[in-house]
């Protein structure tokens, strides 16, 4: 039963616990406890890996407890957005959402980048501004985050763009200051 520990220690630790992490290790930890259950070779936990699995109809199984949280949106943002997993990882962790929480990542940072430009209603769908015409006032683009190179990619597109090609952080520890600031503890 080492993988269930040793996911315990690190969900319940207070060095590493954010919310990006808990998707993949429920996620890990199912895939353990499987693959021990497959190789057959335990003598008195076989009990416990049994209810630990049980998938319908136990309300302690593994489907009945978690499942659900491979759903929420916050929790899919948060393992998208931890520093040592990559957009890969959500192929993994919810398949089906993949594409929906990219979008909403592209959107949250368009709205954080420009503010100004989404109206004050709660419409889930992006809506932007017409760009001031580059020719209008020549230095707009100065004061104007939208205004963009003509036939130049949006801000929508560049920032999908790095969010595709994003990559695992090679730092170790995860630290808050990796974070962004409206998401962090106050």
């Amino acid at each position: 039963m080492k993988p269930v520990a040793i996911c315990l220690d690190w969900l319940q630790g207070e060095v590493n616990a954010y919310m990006g992490i808990l998707l993949p290790y429920l996620m890990l930890l199912n895939r353990e406890i499987q693959a021990i259950k497959r190789e057959g070779e335990l003598r008195y936990a076989g009990p416990l890996v049994d209810a630990l699995l049980e998938q319908y109809g136990n309300v302690h199984g593994f489907n009945n407890r978690f499942m659900h949280l491979f759903n929420d949106e916050d929790l899919l943002m948060a393992t998208l957005t931890h520093p040592n997993h990559s957009p890969f990882m959500l192929k993994h962790v919810a398949p089906v959402l993949e594409e929906d929480i990219k979008k909403r990542l592209i959107r949250e940072i368009v709205i954080s980048i420009i503010p100004d430009t989404l109206p004050s209603s709660k419409s889930k769908d992006m809506v932007t501004e017409k760009p001031i015409e580059a020719s209008d006032e020549p230095f707009a683009f100065l004061e104007n985050p939208t205004v963009m190179e003509e036939d130049g990619p949006t801000i929508e597109e560049l920032i999908k763009k790095e969010v595709d090609t994003w990559g695992r952080s090679k730092v170790a520890e995860v630290m808050s200051g990796q974070f962004l600031n409206m998401d962090r503890e106050k």
